[in-house]
């Protein structure tokens, strides 16, 4: 996560705000969309893993790991994420995840720089809590709870799966980062 910001800036960097908006296809993500994207689920997300963070402290819920999630939280993970394989597959978005339309890359990479050390603070604070038993709803669908160590995996996987998106349509659409 610490390493998330530079990154995003270095595949925006050199581009205006209308480059980084340019869709490389109909129903394909800008720059701009990807990145924010990871904005809008990790502000979603964090909103949802606070108070499961407060509740755990609260009530002494420590462990020590390593945890085990089993395979259905494995495979939620690994299909979050920047693997090569796991990125072939598309998913369809859940409309509360959509990226915004005001898409000033400037606003968009400090609130991604933000969001990373809002991220890094809940990992620290999650430190020693027992994250396999801790669990969290998901923000875009009641029916889904996970705990907290796998919400926290699958947030870094996801990451690296739409920065690899977004690096993926500079060189399609531009040549690659310097």
């Amino acid at each position: 996560m610490r390493a998330a910001a530079p990154e995003a800036r270095a595949i925006a960097g050199g581009l205006s705000d209308e480059q980084c908006s340019e869709r490389p296809a109909p129903g394909r993500w800008s720059i701009a969309e990807c990145i924010d994207h990871l904005n809008v689920v990790g502000e979603k997300l964090i909103r949802a893993i606070d108070p499961a963070i407060e509740r755990a402290h609260r009530e002494g819920r420590y462990a020590s790991g390593p945890f085990r999630y089993g395979r259905l939280g494995a495979w939620f993970v690994r299909s979050a994420s920047g693997e090569p394989r796991a990125r072939r597959r598309r998913y369809r978005t859940f409309s509360v995840y959509a990226p915004r339309r005001v898409l000033a890359i400037e606003r968009v990479l400090a609130d991604f720089k933000t969001l990373q050390d809002n991220l890094v603070e809940r990992v620290e604070a999650a430190g020693g809590l027992n994250l396999a038993r801790i669990k969290v709803t998901s923000p875009a669908a009641r029916w889904v709870r996970l705990s907290l160590g796998l919400w926290l995996e699958m947030l870094a996987g996801h990451q690296e799966r739409h920065l690899a998106q977004a690096r993926d349509v500079r060189e399609q659409l531009f040549g690659a980062a310097e």
